[in-house]
């Protein structure tokens, strides 16, 4: 049997341990998130870890349609609108040409709510007065394209939103011709002497040479020259000359040229000899 002063002492241990464990309870360092307003709140927590999910997540926002169609050489400039009930903090726009990766640039947003402006350009002529993301086009920028907006909050969530368009080329070559020379003995060559250019690449040439009355009417071709062009060529200076030896001294020529890129879109341009006299 135990004395009561025996008792007395498991008593006095029992209560020192209790007060022991509380100390070392309460100095347990416990880590989650504190924010009631989070879905993952832990009422247990006492140091907030970075960790808390919010149900609210940022959108995105474009302003123009699923799918679009532009033009070549013409500013294409896409308007974005992006939100969050916490706080933005950045966006990336990411440009893709049939699922490959071709270039991408970082901005900042700020605020729960915020616009931007991004461009896809070759040769951009003004710069964004914003400073908001923009992109560029590759070299060959003909296809489909899919551009990504990636936008972050205050918490580290992120949406993404994105937009599908196609780029065309409706813009036609540029002909420019520089010379129409003749040779002024009886077995003249006739040398044309022109300037090529086409924004996409330039597919073939046809250089004509018609005989015409004094009224600039068409006779009858009298000679034809056709030009084809490499993958890619978009500017190229020709100098031809035509060596038919019919022409007759005193008559009326044009030369017409042809030129057309690689989606079909041709540009006509032509030049008269003049009466022929030698």
């Amino acid at each position: 049997m135990s004395s009561p002063h025996y008792k007395q002492l498991d008593c006095c241990f029992a209560l020192t341990l209790i007060l022991v464990s509380g100390v070392f309870s309460s100095c347990t360092r416990v880590e989650g998130c504190t924010d009631p307003q989070a879905m993952n709140y832990s009422v247990d927590a006492r140091h907030d870890d970075n960790s808390c999910v919010y149900n609210g997540l940022p959108s995105v926002r474009f302003f123009e349609p699923d799918s679009v169609f532009f033009e070549q050489d013409v500013p294409i400039v896409f308007s974005c609108s992006v939100s969050d009930d916490r706080g933005l903090n950045g966006v990336t726009v990411g440009l893709y040409k049939s699922g490959e990766f071709v270039t991408a640039n970082s901005g900042s947003v700020s605020g729960l709510e915020d616009e931007f402006t991004f461009q896809v350009l070759i040769d951009p002529s003004e710069p964004d007065p914003n400073q908001r993301p923009r992109v560029e086009q590759p070299e060959d920028p003909y296809g489909e394209y899919q551009v990504e907006v990636n936008v972050s909050d205050d918490y580290g969530q992120s949406s993404q939103g994105s937009l599908t368009f196609h780029m065309i080329d409706t813009v036609v070559p540029r002909v420019d011709i520089e010379s129409l020379d003749l040779d002024i003995v009886p077995d003249q060559n006739i040398v044309l002497n022109l300037n090529l250019y086409d924004h996409g690449w330039l597919s073939e040439a046809v250089l004509e040479l018609w005989s015409v009355n004094e009224q600039g009417a068409l006779l009858r071709v009298q000679e034809a020259l056709i030009v084809t062009f490499e993958r890619g060529v978009r500017g190229q200076y020709l100098s031809r000359w035509f060596t038919n030896h019919d022409l007759q001294n005193g008559d009326f020529y044009r030369v017409a040229v042809t030129a057309r890129d690689r989606f079909g879109n041709k540009k006509e341009a032509w030049t008269d000899t003049g009466q022929c006299s030698w």
